[in-house]
């Protein structure tokens, strides 16, 4: 066995396993803030929509169509999914690889079958698709998704809707109206 203090002075790169929350072995890696924008920027927000201001005489924003405000939410989830998707293929390296006992992909399977998961995007027989899946959806819990995320230099605020969508919830705003369009 080698010695990381020898390896680093000889200029060998030590690499830091980490035991998931999950129990699985991997290294974390920061994911590039280029790749998380580049993911997210995809997610485009609709026009802001207009009303006739019948006092002032004039078109205005209407900051608080409801339609709109459903839209902006769901776009806010989704990119917060789209992150933390880039960060389960990306920022991580699986130690031991995929697990030869192929049952959590048949959990997975049978999650969809009760209608809780939508597998039809993935080839279930490409291993890389097999990598993401088994990454997302069973090796990274939501402290390891914020830890990749403070390594890919993510604020904590957008970690923390991150987290929230991955449990399926979503993080209040100050505005209410638009927290109770968040919540339902």
């Amino acid at each position: 066995m080698s010695n990381p203090v020898i390896d680093a002075a000889k200029g060998k790169k030590t690499e830091n396993v980490v035991t998931l929350s999950t129990g699985i072995q991997a290294i974390l890696r920061p994911v590039s803030a280029s790749l998380l924008q580049d993911v997210m920027s995809r997610i485009v927000d609709p026009a802001e929509p207009w009303v006739m201001n019948e006092e002032k005489g004039r078109k205005e924003i209407d900051p608080y169509d409801t339609e709109y405000l459903a839209k902006i939410a769901s776009n806010n989830r989704e990119r917060a999914r789209a992150s933390m998707d880039a960060m389960a293929m990306f920022g991580i390296d699986l130690v031991d690889g995929l697990p030869e006992d192929t049952t959590w992909l048949k959990r997975l399977r049978q999650f969809e079958k009760l209608g809780y998961l939508d597998l039809a995007q993935f080839d279930l027989e490409d291993d890389i698709d097999q990598e993401f899946l088994y990454k997302r959806y069973i090796a990274l819990g939501n402290q390891d998704l914020m830890d990749i995320g403070r390594m890919s230099g993510i604020r904590q605020e957008d970690i923390a809707e991150a987290e929230a969508s991955f449990r399926g919830e979503s993080r209040g705003d100050t505005d209410s109206e638009l927290s109770a369009e968040k919540r339902g």
